[in-house]
């Protein structure tokens, strides 16, 4: 008798691995998809197709290295929304602490042209990151700015 095929269809990669890395934890079970990674002809077992949403291979892992500065910064996966609950439920099974992400901090830095400002310096004069202003939206915070423009 032939051995019955699987095919596994894979539209979240980064889910895929989490669950994979909980299963691995658990007790030895005889799941189908354990069966078919133990043996040495696998791939005529399990047939696997992985849909990305984009041309790069990651999903919502999209690490910024900057080669001057040496700066590292994550441009993808560093927030999960509350709206996503699935990736939540999944997170809180695997034991993972979640840090609150927070959108604004006042104390934190902005830096544009070479001038490095605290947000809330920002916020109260924006001039002094070098942008010609005019005269009506000066005083005015960069959000506001933002609103005029709208």
């Amino acid at each position: 008798m032939a051995p019955l095929a699987l095919h596994l269809l894979v539209l979240v990669p980064i889910l895929l691995s989490l669950v994979a890395s909980q299963d691995w934890k658990a007790e030895r079970s005889q799941d189908p998809f354990e069966k078919c990674m133990q043996d040495p002809d696998y791939e005529q077992l399990l047939k696997v197709t992985i849909l990305e949403a984009d041309n790069r291979i990651g999903g919502r892992i999209f690490t910024y290295r900057d080669q001057n500065t040496g700066w590292i910064g994550e441009l993808g996966a560093m927030r999960m929304p509350s709206s996503h609950r699935i990736l939540h439920k999944l997170c809180q099974g695997l034991g993972l602490n979640l840090t609150k992400f927070t959108q604004y901090d006042k104390n934190t830095w902005t830096e544009v042209h070479e001038v490095k400002l605290r947000n809330y310096v920002v916020e109260k004069v924006p001039e002094k990151l070098g942008y010609a202003l005019r005269p009506q939206e000066k005083g005015h915070s960069p959000e506001d700015i933002y609103q005029m423009a709208l």
